[in-house]
């Protein structure tokens, strides 16, 4: 059964913010997560899923990510550790590949 690109927007946005957050925890969750995408990848339409998911992956993890960096900057005991910009890049890529993919085909997605 075919998905509305719509929804399945919605639930890359769903699963890819689940996906960071469970990653950020626990790095044992890659391998379901890569599952997961497998899924989304075989799933029609395609597009709208990865887009949501990067979209999501990127914000969550830009978010958990930066606050952390907030916090440690805020504390002077806290030693923040080296190589931030990788951690940040690491969600910026995935959020500005996942708004690369929606600006691109928003026609199709909005009216899929």
């Amino acid at each position: 059964m075919e998905m509305r690109p719509r929804t399945a927007l919605l639930a890359g946005l769903g699963l890819g913010g689940a996906l960071a957050l469970a990653y950020l925890l626990l790095p044992l969750t890659l391998i379901p997560g890569l599952l997961m995408w497998a899924w989304f990848l075989s799933d029609r339409p395609r597009l709208p899923s990865i887009a949501g998911g990067l979209i999501a992956f990127g914000v969550v993890w830009l978010a958990l990510v930066g606050r952390m960096s907030l916090a440690c900057a805020a504390d002077p005991t806290c030693v923040e550790p080296t190589g931030l910009g990788f951690w940040l890049a690491i969600g910026a890529v995935p959020l500005a590949a996942g708004l690369t993919l929606l600006l691109v085909f928003r026609g199709r997605l909005l009216h899929g």
